[in-house]
């Protein structure tokens, strides 16, 4: 395991595989959203390796003229991230043998993905364009070039925050909080309340809701939210627990980001800020989570 800086390890692993492009008039671009500026600690070799071998089939077996390799952040703790990797590209296979030849560095991966505690998808269009979405998880370490470390509430102040938690004690805690950093804030006693609330006027800039609530708890209510209310404001799930179960089910019910309790303001807000920040795209579920061909 070893510490390295995300976007540098990316454009230093691209590198060769850019003037691999280049040689054959096609053009490689890699791009980042908030999963730059962070420290992570995996294995390196690994992900090199993974990276290195899907760019270098896509480049070589199949016509692409554009190809582009993203990453971006699905779900992040104080310890750990989740990250998602996109390879896009608008060429057709070539028939065997390099179609063959591409088929099977692709099943190839899915070996080193599972080591990475990744998952994957690949979908292939019948016409033209491949894309291959692979998931896998980190340690998060801090990083001095992260642009919310030093003053993260400076993007909070004014905000409209929803608190949706069902412990009176807990809510006076939150909106303590919040007001003595000047930001917005109503409460909703359950998921219920949350939803109609939402209903009637979603003009809230971020969730922050309880896991285990009565009537319905913090991952119905936040999957109702995703495919019913089909909004995309950030949610920040809360709870004494946490652990991979946790953590899988916030990123298939369409949570953003997880913070253990109890947890002191500053570590809130740099969540927030993480959401809310300048650099921030908002997130979404990658589909089937499985390896499949369509």
């Amino acid at each position: 395991m070893q510490t390295f800086e995300l976007e540098t390890f990316l454009n230093n692993v691209l590198a060769p595989y850019r003037l691999i492009a280049e040689e054959k008039g096609a053009k490689l671009d890699l791009i980042l959203d908030s999963a730059s500026y962070i420290m992570l600690k995996s294995d390196p070799s690994k992900i090199k390796m993974l990276i290195g071998s899907v760019v270098e089939s896509a480049i070589i077996n199949s016509t692409a003229k554009n190809i582009s390799f993203s990453a971006r952040q699905l779900l992040r703790t104080e310890k750990e991230i989740l990250l998602e990797f996109v390879l896009e590209d608008d060429g057709c296979l070539s028939k065997s043998p390099k179609k063959i030849s591409y088929y099977r560095t692709l099943i190839k991966t899915q070996s080193t993905i599972e080591e990475l505690d990744g998952k994957s998808e690949l979908i292939i269009s019948p016409d033209c364009g491949t894309t291959l979405k692979f998931i896998i998880k980190c340690e998060l370490k801090e990083s001095s070039k992260n642009l919310h470390d030093k003053q993260p509430v400076s993007f909070l102040k004014n905000k409209t925050v929803l608190i949706v938690e069902d412990n009176e004690i807990n809510q006076q805690m939150l909106c303590d909080i919040l007001l003595k950093e000047e930001i917005n804030y109503e409460v909703a006693c359950n998921g219920k309340e949350a939803i109609e609330l939402l209903e009637r006027c979603n003009h809230y800039d971020l969730i922050l809701m309880d896991l285990h609530m009565p009537y319905m708890d913090g991952f119905q209510t936040a999957n109702y939210i995703r495919r019913k209310l089909s909004s995309t404001v950030p949610v920040i799930a809360m709870s004494a627990e946490d652990g991979s179960l946790v953590y899988q089910m916030c990123l298939e019910t369409g949570i953003d980001q997880f913070i253990k309790k109890p947890f002191a303001p500053k570590d809130l807000f740099k969540q927030m800020a993480i959401l809310l920040g300048p650099i921030y795209h908002p997130s979404k579920k990658i589909g089937n989570t499985k390896l499949k061909i369509a």
